[in-house]
């Protein structure tokens, strides 16, 4: 269960830092901590799948979140925004590490179009 949580939790992070969440860099992120720590291996592509469909849509090549930040809420609750900020600050430093596996990741899919390309080069 905490797995999921800072799944989620790393999810709607990487939603707020940069607009949208790439699925193959996050598999490939959790792919890499599990070869590091114990339990991480619980986090499978497909469960990846399922937290990002709860959370966010799927747009082009990434998932974007499913609804808006609300900036009059923040101005209206002031104080409460502020709780707000400092629980994320507090998670992300928690999350810090696969925040970094996720930023270092190399796309699949970038990778296999170079192949591709490079493959097409080929004359029959």
């Amino acid at each position: 269960k905490k797995m999921m949580r800072d799944l989620r939790d790393l999810i709607l992070l990487l939603l707020n830092m940069h607009g949208m969440v790439q699925r193959e860099r996050l598999t490939r992120a959790y792919s890499a901590k599990a070869e590091r720590a114990r339990g991480y291996d619980v986090i499978t592509a497909d469960s990846i799948t399922f937290v990002l469909q709860t959370v966010a849509k799927k747009h082009d090549d990434c998932w974007v979140a499913k609804v808006e930040d609300d900036e009059e809420f923040a101005a209206d609750f002031p104080e409460v925004a502020a709780c707000h900020g400092v629980y994320w600050m507090k998670k992300k430093e928690m999350l810090i590490g696969l925040i970094e596996l996720y930023e270092n990741a190399e796309v699949e899919a970038e990778v296999d179009a170079e192949a591709d390309f490079h493959s097409s080069d080929i004359s029959v």
